[in-house]
């Protein structure tokens, strides 16, 4: 109870402090309740404050005009290490609800956010919508839904991160993680994927473009 109380009052105070750019104040929140929650290995914690960790390196890497490499690769590396959790999260869900004998069948803009503990705004939809259903095995209720939509959106944000820099090469590595987290948003009916769908047009613009040039580039 403790740990959830503080870690509900760090996610607040680093919010405020994320809204107003004040970098050094959040990372300082995040990096002293990141120290907790591995103390006390609380992976959900953990991997909420690791994101946090991550979006705030990606916004001040923006702000520095990107100019500081090592921020990007600070953003990078806290956005992939949240992403690892959420997997192990998802995965020890799944063999739980198998082990239980509830598994079935697997059905068929440039802001940079951070995590709170609610499902927020970019969330599914109602978990009664959801009864009954499975999604790898799992049956989705606010467990499932919460671990699903929490990958999907840091898949999203690593696929932000590598849109941002603007080259094929960062947008050759940004389109496998938008076609996943659109394929965790297409199973848990979660309405963030419209703004996922829109930075793959991009990607695909990109991608079309350097192709193009190319192709232009071999002609005699």
């Amino acid at each position: 109870k403790d740990s959830f109380e503080y870690m509900i009052q760090a996610l607040r105070f680093g919010s405020s402090a994320f809204a107003k750019n004040d970098f050094d104040a959040a990372e300082k929140v995040y990096g002293d309740a990141l120290t907790m929650y591995k103390t006390l290995n609380n992976r959900k914690g953990e991997g909420i404050v690791t994101f946090n960790l991550g979006a705030t390196s990606h916004r001040r890497w923006l702000v520095s005009d990107k100019t500081d490499a090592r921020l990007f690769t600070r953003a990078e590396k806290f956005y992939m290490s949240s992403i690892a959790i959420a997997r192990e999260q998802w995965q020890q869900l799944r063999n739980s609800s198998m082990e239980s004998g509830n598994g079935g069948s697997e059905s068929g803009s440039m802001s940079i956010d951070i995590e709170m503990t609610g499902l927020g705004a970019g969330a599914s939809q109602s978990n009664a919508d959801a009864a009954g259903q499975t999604v790898a095995g799992v049956e989705v209720g606010s467990v499932g839904h919460d671990i699903a939509d929490r990958l999907s959106g840091r898949l999203y944000q690593l696929a932000q991160l590598y849109s941002d820099v603007g080259t094929v090469d960062a947008g050759k590595a940004a389109k496998p993680l938008l076609e996943e987290a659109l394929r965790w948003d297409a199973k848990t009916n979660n309405v963030r994927s419209d703004v996922e769908q829109q930075l793959l047009v991009f990607v695909d613009v990109l991608l079309w473009n350097y192709s193009t040039c190319s192709w232009m580039r071999q002609m005699p």
